[in-house]
């Protein structure tokens, strides 16, 4: 593993932190960690020039084809986290944005700074962010203004769970370095990592358009939280923590360790965390342990009471939280109009049939789910390796216990939509 930071293996250009008139946040997650925001609006004024009295204060502008009517996409040059939430205040107070001034295509974009990461660090970023992505998006999905949808089904927002990439993102970073890691990402991730070989920073897009200061106050204490975790713990910490994590207390703590204590721990919050380890662990069969070539498959939990299930319970209640997002997403994306249209799918096709792991869209014919065959054998055989290893591991079942041999579900439809 290398200790080149990031800065060193891409020569990212140096960063100069933004100097404010205005004082210090007093209390946030992460002072000193740089970041920049792009504000996407719609509805304001005919020009950037409008907004002259602001664009001197950290921030510029730039029309946004993305977008609809007369709309502009507001970008800050790098501040630390500190200076950010006072400079967003004052933002907002000047420009007066209301929820008219946003629309489902509105996002908010956070870039946050990562060259001097090594790899290890940014191993462990990647693993924890893995555990309490679907935490992040409950929290962005709380509250949404009206004609907003969630954020986890949105075209340009795409949850890692619901991709493969990251799945060998940890193998291949850890065994062939950071630019065959980065090299074919793509940009519509909820947690972008292109930028890192451009900038050197990863970009938070879950986060919709919204001038709610308390909610992007709460949203940038918890990337701030992440980014500090990340830096603070060791990549095998984070490992021997989730490995060993069996009980509610034990989640908890591993919880307010990653995002601090600007989000409770609730029954809500609580299972999307569950969902969290449970994704996380199966990113890690990936991941050989050290002097060795075998692929070390941890413990699956699903939840606390999980040990006590058979192999088969753990893997189908895997397919079932896996098939649930899949068919909510495309219901609501269907619902909303996003995939109603050939018009409306066809510019997306050509950036979205890169994403061979996660929702293909046909421009063709009627929109559907669909996952390439190739695809859906690999995850059969990743859930035929892992029951045997399983069953190898734990020994003969009880009789009590049904055998573990797995059939994984299929769950592609062929292009004739069948």
């Amino acid at each position: 593993m290398t200790s080149k930071t990031v800065a060193q293996v891409f020569g990212s250009p140096k960063v100069v932190a933004f100097k404010s008139k205005l004082p210090d946040a007093k209390y946030c997650s992460n002072p000193e960690l740089l970041l920049g925001v792009e504000l996407e609006t719609e509805n304001v004024r005919n020009s950037a020039g409008g907004y002259s009295d602001i664009l001197s204060s950290g921030f510029n502008a730039t029309q946004d084809n993305s977008l609809r009517g007369s709309a502009l996409e507001f970008i800050s040059v790098p501040m630390r986290q500190a200076t950010l939430l006072p400079e967003l205040e004052a933002f907002f107070k000047i420009t007066k944005f209301s929820n008219r001034n946003y629309s489902d295509r509105c996002s908010v974009h956070v870039h946050a700074n990562v060259q001097d990461f090594t790899q290890e660090q940014l191993s462990t970023l990647f693993l924890a962010y893995t555990v309490v992505e679907d935490v992040m998006f409950q929290f962005v999905n709380t509250g949404l203004p009206e004609g907003v949808g969630e954020r986890d089904t949105n075209l340009y927002c795409v949850p890692w769970s619901q991709c493969r990439m990251n799945r060998t993102l940890l193998s291949t970073l850890l065994q062939l370095g950071h630019k065959a890691a980065f090299k074919n990402w793509q940009k519509y991730t909820a947690l972008n990592l292109v930028p890192i070989t451009t900038y050197g920073t990863v970009e938070f897009r879950h986060m919709h358009g919204t001038s709610d200061m308390g909610k992007l106050t709460t949203w940038i204490n918890l990337i701030g939280s992440l980014m500090r975790f990340s830096k603070e713990s060791t990549y095998d910490e984070i490992v021997a923590t989730l490995k060993i994590l069996n009980d509610v207390s034990a989640y908890e703590r591993f919880y307010t360790a990653v995002l601090g204590n600007y989000l409770p721990y609730n029954e809500t919050f609580r299972q999307k965390l569950f969902d969290g380890v449970l994704n996380a662990k199966y990113s890690l069969w990936y991941v050989p342990e050290k002097g060795q070539e075998m692929k070390q498959v941890p413990e699956v939990a699903v939840n606390p009471e999980a040990r006590h299930m058979t192999t088969r319970e753990i893997l189908e209640q895997v397919e079932r939280l896996q098939a649930a997002r899949e068919a909510d997403r495309f219901r609501e994306e269907v619902q909303r109009g996003m995939l109603g249209t050939a018009d409306t799918i066809r510019p997306l096709a050509a950036e979205r049939v890169q994403f061979e792991d996660t929702i293909w869209i046909n421009p063709n014919r009627n929109p559907f789910t669909h996952r390439p065959q190739r695809i859906v054998d690999a995850d059969n055989q990743l859930a035929v390796n892992l029951a045997d290893q399983l069953r190898a591991e734990r020994g003969p079942a009880p009789a009590a216990m049904d055998p573990v041999r797995v059939t994984p579900v299929r769950r592609v439809r062929n292009n004739t939509g069948e």
